[in-house]
């Protein structure tokens, strides 16, 4: 206990020390952690808002020639280099010529949020999905109506890891990690800056766009981490506290284990006397039963043996009462023979 006071009292000293400078720390965190989300949903709502114009285009001008339509496609992607692909699908799920299974890895996916995006008659955007070349990409869905009637989609599949490279530029990457998690329950991760771990101290925020909802979670890289949480004065109150903690505690705990010894020959002292008084009653019993066997040999009948037996049943069972049954061959049945620790027994007996 001594110990673990010294070392609460260490404790509360460095966390005074650095309570400053963690808050400002934490501070920084926060900062970066909004200037991230504003990025994403930025670049996010730029992104849809080209794929808007590029539907506009095909709703206001259904007879599009094939080259004005790849013309902009390619202005499209030259201008967001993370668009890996534009693609027009038709309502039968067709492209380019090409069957949606042919043209899509995770096809049935892509086609059950093509339906969704369908139904609900406005830009969607798929979950991330992880491609057989370890890429992670999305898609940004877009139906087009022509006279309010569904002809076809815009399908924009946006790599993922070189989008958010792209926005982290503006983050101040040598100080900060971040990592993004799709969902609320962040069970999956499908970016992170590096293999760092998370540290004690981070923040979060909650980046909803159009159906989807992304988590960026923001923590301080080792080096800052350490400028704030391992400051001069801090580690001066550590080592002489970790210095003070151990004495006593080495000290106390030599003198426990001197106590603890004494205890354990007090008991050693105890489970031999047992031992000792257990020894000494299994001898008197021997010694009693002994005496009984002589006893029973000098009478001179049977009937002359109740007397003797009755005194040692009581010796060697005290605090007990009983009754001694002998087998007759003559009546057929069990006879009262003596009894002990009783006044007067009722004599009867018990047929075969």
């Amino acid at each position: 206990l001594a110990a673990a006071f010294v070392g609460c009292l260490t404790f509360l000293l460095w966390k005074a020390s650095l309570h400053q400078g963690m808050e400002r720390l934490n501070d920084l965190i926060s900062l970066e952690s909004d200037k991230i989300k504003e990025l994403v949903t930025t670049v996010i709502d730029e992104r849809v808002s080209d794929m808007e114009e590029l539907k506009l285009h095909l709703e206001e001008f259904p007879q599009v020639s094939e080259n004005l339509w790849e013309s902009s496609i390619d202005f499209y992607i030259r201008k967001n280099p993370f668009f890996k692909t534009i693609k027009w699908i038709d309502s039968s799920y067709v492209s380019s010529e090409n069957t949606l299974k042919r043209e899509y890895f995770n096809h049935s996916i892509i086609q059950s949020q093509l339906d969704i995006a369908r139904n609900n008659g406005k830009a969607w955007i798929s979950d991330i999905l992880q491609l057989k070349s370890e890429e992670r990409e999305m898609y940004l869905i877009l139906p087009v109506f022509k006279d309010k009637v569904f002809s076809g989609y815009i399908v924009a599949s946006a790599h993922i890891d070189i989008m958010l490279r792209d926005i982290l530029k503006e983050v101040q990457l040598s100080k900060f990690e971040v990592a993004f998690f799709e969902g609320k329950n962040q069970k999956r991760s499908f970016f992170k800056s590096s293999d760092e771990l998370p540290k004690s101290i981070s923040s979060m925020r909650e980046i909803p766009f159009y159906n989807s909802l992304w988590v960026v979670k923001v923590w301080p890289s080792t080096e800052l981490f350490n400028k704030y949480g391992f400051t001069l004065l801090s580690k001066l109150i550590v080592i002489a506290g970790i210095i003070l903690a151990l004495f006593l505690f080495s000290a106390i705990r030599a003198r426990q284990i001197i106590n603890r010894q004494a205890l354990m020959l007090q008991k050693t002292q105890d489970t031999l006397k047992e031992q000792l008084g257990e020894s000494s009653r299994h001898a008197k019993e021997l010694r009693l039963l002994k005496e009984m066997t002589d006893a029973i040999q000098l009478c001179p009948s049977l009937s002359d043996a109740n007397v003797p037996i009755a005194t040692y049943c009581a010796l060697l069972l005290p605090g007990t009462t009983g009754l001694l049954y002998l087998a007759s061959d003559l009546e057929q049945g069990l006879a009262q023979f003596t009894s002990w620790g009783m006044a007067t027994p009722k004599a009867h007996s018990f047929p075969f």
